[in-house]
């Protein structure tokens, strides 16, 4: 009964996905401005530890397929990114590693009735590492215009930030899960003159983590496994409009019933929270914020928040350069401080920093993330809210199921010049096992750790790569041991013309443990052609 279920409404995503193209297509040749660039490249990838193993390395070539497509444009009433690019991976003497993965991610915007109904449908697919300590949280992929651009082989945008190994690298198929998110969701919007405007929306989505294999650097009682969940949401808002004056408020009323493997067999959410702010000058508001959240996951223990969000805070702008936020309360079963601050030093030179906790799964902050994501005109992945980038997972602590109270410190430093852009990036992740999928299974994870990437143009044909990344973690009971990770690579890109580029990449990871078994290194030479249409 449960798969029929799924399956309808994996119909239903698919139906309403099919609605906002139609609703949109008719209107592209009236005014619209439409790109679709068909491409395929390949390469060719020399490995000297195919398994990632400590000891009885094994060399091997990988040949590397990916024909893909990329679509953006908008017209009078649709908007719509869509890249996707299939990866064939070919094994020359570890054939058993063969493998065909997914890469896409896709969004579409369509005005079913002006000024009233609206779709909004996303979709994204991955192929990523399944356990941790295979990659910093940003280290460096080959070739890459800068942390979070398009990939130079696919085109699609990083959805899990830079990384040295993944499958374009010759990671091998028992290191790798296939990540998917759908989600479809139709609603209403009106604006009631200078009072403000209403939402109502509901938004069906469907994720899944699969072609999970057993590799040799598991961590004990790390719980990668195979799951799916199905959540069904109801949401209406409100924002205040400008007949408020100073005042801001936003009411979100929100439900949703999700349905699916471990922790989420009848997992449930309802949050009926108002964020206020109050503009006490031009450049300083006040923030606060009061509700209620009731929030339950299956699991052992089962996760049990039923409580009162609340929130004191503050926002400073003093100049268009410099917006820094703080506030301190309880939400999402976590009482703690969160800051972001975001500060153009020069006009080449930015900075941001943030800090957040929550208790989250894998699967709901990728379908979180990608709800608010978009990408900007140099094909980067951003926070539609900020402008900022974003990643839609976190590579560092890998793919675990269950629950987790997790912290969040980032700090990124960007400066480009004429021909150059460095790109600096510090972060420290804290993971809690909140709730376990079965008794036994979920470890908790700290890592610490620190990026630098470089490019640079040596003329307008060639760009030359360069990046280094270092991370230890401490891995809890049952592990209880630590690691200590470095990557790094240089790769160089050329134009041979306006639609085919060459590249050539060298690459080498180093993980070091007390604990023999997890200690391994690895050497990836890859050359490759990009032909685009």
């Amino acid at each position: 009964m449960e798969d029929a279920y799924r399956r309808r409404a994996r119909w239903v995503i698919a139906g309403l996905w099919t609605g906002c193209c139609l609703a949109g297509f008719p209107f592209a040749g009236v005014a619209g401005d439409w790109t679709i660039a068909p491409f395929i490249a390949g390469q060719e990838s020399f490995t000297d530890n195919v398994l990632l193993t400590p000891t009885n390395r094994r060399s091997d070539f990988v040949t590397g397929l990916f024909p893909g497509v990329s679509i953006n444009g908008e017209s009078a009433r649709f908007r719509a990114t869509l890249n996707y690019s299939p990866i064939v991976e070919l094994f020359a003497l570890t054939p058993n590693q063969n493998f065909v993965g997914q890469n896409l991610y896709a969004n579409g915007n369509a005005i079913l009735v002006p000024d009233l109904f609206f779709l909004d449908a996303r979709g994204y697919m991955s192929l990523l590492p399944t356990n941790p300590g295979l990659t910093t949280a940003g280290g460096f992929a080959a070739p890459v215009a800068a942390p979070g651009a398009p990939s130079a082989i696919t085109g699609i945008p990083s959805v899990a930030g830079t990384s040295l190994l993944n499958p374009l690298q010759g990671l091998a198929a028992n290191q790798l899960s296939q990540v998917s998110s759908f989600s479809a969701s139709p609603y209403l919007s009106r604006r009631f003159d200078g009072f403000g405007t209403g939402e109502l929306r509901y938004t069906l989505s469907d994720s899944n983590t699969s072609g999970l294999q057993t590799g040799g650097v598991t961590p004990t009682g790390f719980a990668a496994q195979n799951t799916s969940v199905l959540t069904n949401e109801v949401t209406a808002s409100f924002l205040t409009g400008e007949n408020f004056g100073r005042y801001q408020g936003h009411l979100v009323l929100d439900a949703n019933r999700s349905s699916g493997t471990g922790v989420f067999s009848g997992s449930r959410q309802t949050t009926e929270v108002l964020d206020s702010s109050y503009a006490i000058t031009y450049s300083i508001k006040a923030l606060a914020s009061i509700g209620h959240e009731d929030i339950n996951y299956g699991g052992n223990p089962p996760t049990r928040i039923d409580d009162i969000v609340w929130g004191v805070g503050a926002q400073f702008t003093p100049s268009p350069d410099l917006n820094l936020t703080v506030n301190y309360g309880h939400r999402n079963g976590v009482t703690s401080p969160t800051a972001t601050l975001n500060y153009n030093v020069t006009g080449r030179t930015s900075l941001s920093v943030s800090y957040s906790e929550s208790i989250y799964t894998t699967a709901q902050n990728i379908t979180n993330n990608l709800a608010i994501s978009s990408v900007n005109s140099l094909g980067q992945l951003i926070d539609a809210r900020t402008g900022l980038p974003i990643v839609l997972t976190n590579p560092v602590l890998g793919l675990q199921a269950g629950v987790f109270d997790t912290k969040y410190l980032t700090a990124t430093a960007t400066t480009t010049w004429d021909r150059d852009q460095l790109s600096a990036l510090l972060y420290h992740f804290d993971s809690s096992v909140a709730g376990q999928t079965t008794p036994g299974s979920g470890i908790s994870q700290t890592t610490t750790g620190a990026n630098l990437t470089w490019s640079h143009d040596l003329n307008p044909l060639t760009t030359a790569y360069l990046g280094v990344g270092y991370a230890h973690s401490n891995l809890g009971p049952p592990s209880g041991t630590t690691e200590d990770l470095v990557n790094a690579g240089v790769s160089m890109t050329y134009l041979l013309s306006s639609t085919l580029t060459g590249w050539a990449s060298y690459s080498f990871l180093d993980r070091t443990s007390p604990q023999p078994q997890f200690r391994l290194t690895s050497n990836v030479i890859t050359v490759g052609l990009r032909k685009s249409f």
